[in-house]
């Protein structure tokens, strides 16, 4: 996988929405692995390059694509935190390695990074597709407000979503569904099978596929889904078996035989008892930084043009350009030249911004 390439024009047809714990993004109308599209090893840019706080959540590098609507990213941590649904999008060959530096990315005064209104737990389960959470602490006397980003869920699959209004003091009505979160677990490898009909099935934590996350066990609750094969049924009660393990009692029995080694997915949107975080909107004068390619005639363009003088750049190529406000108020601007070369396609991003 080359580290990048010449083309920051490539198909960006439709939108897409991102479940940040599962590292899925989901299309509307794309069209991911088809000839001058999305492929393994681009980038995909999330809003457009100068798009502002609500324009503008970040980029990530695309890990696999199972078909023109879905494809999977390695990392968030190049992405600001913001909920992304319905987002347009970019896909470029740019430099990956910048996706992960602070200094090139929207990491840095991400969500969990700016002051938190209210730390608090769900009160109670929210079901995959609903649109409330019901917290234990007082939302409304937090100052919990339309707009206001919450980040929910566990180590390693947090999910982030956006306050539409408030019912009441602790009730949150969000903008969208909430997502399916998947914790995956394998059969131990010393399991015995599990027969057709038993409600028993024993699970371990395991590394897997191209998910570097390990999930503990001690996650799962009453009340989760749990889907192994073509079998679906739901968590009874939780028994400790060994350190690592667990046994889950299902409401129903396997309509298939288990064996070990198996994959087993515990799937939910919010238990309760989860740790839920509620953050303000971006500053306006937050910093923005982006990495986009830059041609001859782009350089060109912000050299002659006296009212966006200072996104002057020094050379053509991969350039990561940095705004932000200064403490005295001013509008200020930041060129890097990341890769220096000709030959870009340009098309995704108009510089000097307009």
């Amino acid at each position: 996988m080359a580290l990048w390439g010449n083309n920051d024009n490539k198909g960006s047809l439709g939108t897409v929405s991102l479940n940040y714990g599962n590292k899925t993004v989901t299309g509307t109308g794309t069209t991911f692995g088809q000839t001058g599209a999305a492929a393994v090893g681009d980038v995909i840019r999330f809003g457009s390059a100068f798009g502002g706080t609500t324009g503008f959540a970040g980029d990530a590098v695309i890990t696999s694509i199972a078909s023109t609507i879905s494809l999977r990213i390695d990392s968030t941590a190049g992405l600001s935190g913001g909920e992304i649904t319905d987002f347009n999008f970019q896909i470029s060959e740019s430099p990956k390695s910048a996706i992960k530096d602070s200094a090139h990315s929207q990491n840095s005064g991400s969500v969990l990074e700016r002051e938190s209104k209210l730390v608090t737990t769900s009160a109670s389960r929210s079901g995959i597709g609903v649109t409330l959470i019901t917290v234990v602490g007082n939302a409304s006397g937090n100052n919990v407000i339309a707009g206001d980003s919450v980040v929910y869920g566990v180590p390693n699959r947090l999910q982030v979503s956006t306050v539409n209004s408030l019912i009441g003091l602790s009730t949150v009505v969000l903008n969208n569904a909430i997502p399916t979160t998947t914790l995956r677990y394998h059969v131990p490898n010393n399991a015995a099978t599990a027969g057709i009909g038993t409600t028993l099935l024993k699970i371990t934590e395991r590394a897997y596929g191209d998910d570097a996350d390990i999930d503990s066990v001690t996650l799962v609750a009453i009340g989760d889904s749990v889907g192994v094969g073509t079998y679906t049924g739901t968590v009874t009660a939780v028994a400790k078996n060994f350190p690592g393990q667990r046994q889950l009692t299902l409401n129903s029995g396997l309509t298939q035989q288990v064996f070990a080694g198996a994959v087993i997915d515990v799937t939910r949107a919010v238990a309760a008892g989860e740790q839920v975080v509620f953050v303000g909107a971006e500053s306006l004068s937050g910093k923005e930084s982006q990495v986009v390619g830059l041609s001859a005639a782009d350089q060109t363009a912000a050299s002659g043009s006296t009212a966006r003088s200072q996104y002057k750049a020094t050379s053509v190529g991969w350039v990561g350009v940095t705004t932000y406000t200064d403490a005295d108020g001013n509008a200020r601007v930041k060129t890097e030249t990341l890769v220096a070369m000709s030959g870009i396609t340009t098309g995704n991003t108009a510089y000097p911004p307009v």
